[in-house]
């Protein structure tokens, strides 16, 4: 009984402890409020409209002031920074972040970036390979892409969807490349990746039809 009591206490402490994670930062919550008002107000473009005002670039002035940023935060200054500077904006404040030495998960999205801008194949982290594969997969196309860097993006698509545009396009061009048997791998896998997201959308259900066909007649192939 007294272990069951202590298990039960550990579990609860857990579930505590990952809802206390997962409560929005101050400027998460700040930004949330301002999308709120602009949707009330019917704009056509919410986002767009949140994000060219003065407490949004106040918000983003927040974020880049402190030293963690997480997933969400990155995009809010992606918006804002583009809203209100452009595109060079934009990337003038990826650039900082990611050669700042600042944490979190949305540092990897700004590393990224700027890995992607400047066509630099070196130094990807598996979790820059994670977090923009759509990034990787499109400097991967590139005329001046090298076997190793196109291997390593390769390995990241194996193990998730590749249903966007660069992914898709990176995917069926690499798989060519490999023995029959390898291919029909690869495909039937990247096929029971896509039928395991559990909400798919239009572009989700466009890949897994394209996948699925890619594997009869590979199958029909052989």
């Amino acid at each position: 009984m007294k272990t069951t009591l202590t298990l039960l206490a550990l579990l609860a402490a857990g579930v505590i402890h990952l809802q206390a994670q997962q409560q929005p930062t101050a400027n998460e919550a700040a930004w949330s409020a301002l999308l709120t008002t602009a949707k009330a107000a019917g704009v056509a473009n919410p986002v767009a409209v949140a994000a060219a005002t003065p407490e949004a670039v106040g918000i983003k002035d927040s974020i880049m002031a402190g030293t963690t940023i997480t997933r969400t935060e990155i995009w809010i200054i992606a918006d804002v920074t583009k809203a209100t500077g452009g595109e060079a904006a934009y990337q003038a404040a990826f650039r900082a972040i990611a050669a700042s030495g600042k944490t979190g998960d949305g540092i990897v999205f700004a590393r990224a970036a700027a890995k992607f801008w400047d066509k630099d194949m070196a130094g990807w982290t598996s979790e820059m390979l994670a977090a923009r594969p759509d990034l990787a997969g499109n400097l991967a196309m590139t005329l001046n892409a090298t076997p190793a860097f196109k291997a390593e993006v390769w390995e990241a698509l194996k193990t998730r969807s590749a249903h966007g545009w660069s992914c898709r396009n990176f995917f069926k061009a690499y798989r060519s490349t490999l023995p029959k048997t390898a291919q029909i791998e690869a495909t039937q896998k990247q096929k029971d990746l896509v039928l395991a997201i559990p909400t798919r959308d239009a572009a989700a259900n466009a890949w897994l039809a394209e996948i699925s066909a890619d594997l009869v007649a590979l199958q029909l192939d052989q």
